[in-house]
């Protein structure tokens, strides 16, 4: 039977996946070239388990900035942790293949720490209790049980 893991150890299993070394970050930036739409779908099937689920009113407003001619790269563009999972970035790349546009400019970074996505938009749209548990690895029970916490 296998080893019952706690809640840290689920954690430390979605940050670092089992049968895998731990890598150490080393991050490279690429930016100011265009990617393309395999490139895009290509990182979205490989996007980190724990993300929330993608929003439609968030990708609509991107799509329309795309479509508008209004889209600048910026710093904040996708990330790929050490594994090679997208771990931000997936709704720019999800409103990228609705858009018009071809090739889309924006910023990558390879190789970043799988713990800073419990980061990303913090001040934009915190993660529910609920978000933190199911990232953890808990099922449908325990997060009926945060509910009433």
């Amino acid at each position: 039977m296998p080893k019952k893991l706690s809640a840290h150890e689920k954690l430390q299993a979605m940050f670092h996946p089992p049968g895998q070394p731990v890598l150490y970050p080393k991050v490279k930036v690429r930016r100011g070239q265009l990617m393309t739409r395999e490139e895009a779908q290509g990182y979205l099937d490989n996007r980190f388990a724990g993300q929330r689920a993608v929003s439609a009113t968030r990708v609509v407003g991107f799509v329309a900035e795309m479509n508008a001619g209004q889209w600048v790269e910026t710093s904040q563009g996708v990330a790929i942790d050490i594994y090679g999972r997208l771990i931000d970035g997936q709704h720019r790349l999800e409103a990228f293949l609705v858009s018009n546009l071809k090739e889309l400019p924006i910023a990558i970074s390879f190789g970043e720490d799988p713990r800073t996505f419990l980061h990303y938009d913090e001040n934009v749209a915190k993660r529910a209790f609920k978000d933190i548990l199911t990232i953890g690895g808990f099922n449908k029970n325990q997060l009926s049980i945060s509910g009433a916490l």
